[in-house]
């Protein structure tokens, strides 16, 4: 009997620091991009969003590569008084090599300011949750909109209702 609850407390443990471990992946795969009005990134992601016949639609990584699969992917939409986060879920993640064709032209692959190095996320188009940018931001710390594609702090409003 001693054996069996031995092994019991054993798988426990193990089961408590798998669930850690969840929870803490959980905490550093939020990405999020600023959705300017009248901007080359609102261009794409209009393209992008409005992609038939699909249930995916494609972004490119944070510059340092911080998208993990079964992440999350936030756009933060400012084409309305208050900018509005959506949540998505990143279904996979590739090699810059198979970044969508039309990013190559649209300026963001200059000297200046080059994205071609970036991974390829495939995202869920559907979208689980919104919430308003400026209640996160004010809950968080941020004192402005962000300026390129990013890991965002954690807040547990992100997951919860």
């Amino acid at each position: 009997m001693d054996k069996i609850n031995i092994k019991i407390n054993k798988y426990k443990k193990i089961l408590e620091n798998l669930e850690n471990q969840k929870n803490e992946l959980i905490k550093t795969s939020f990405i999020a991009t600023w959705i300017g009005k009248n901007k080359i990134s609102r261009n794409d992601y209009m393209r992008e969003i409005s992609r038939e016949g699909s249930d995916v639609f494609f972004w490119d990584d944070s510059n340092k590569g911080h998208a993990v699969v079964g992440g999350f992917f936030v756009f933060i939409d400012s084409n309305n008084k208050s900018p509005i986060m959506k949540i998505y879920k990143i279904r996979s993640v590739t090699s810059p090599e198979n970044r969508v064709t039309e990013w190559s032209n649209n300026g963001y692959t200059s000297d200046i300011y080059n994205t071609s190095h970036r991974k390829l996320l495939t995202i869920e188009k559907e979208c689980l949750k919104t919430l308003e940018w400026r209640t996160y931001a004010d809950a968080v710390g941020y004192k402005s909109h962000l300026q390129s594609t990013q890991p965002i702090r954690f807040h547990k409003m992100l997951i919860t209702s």
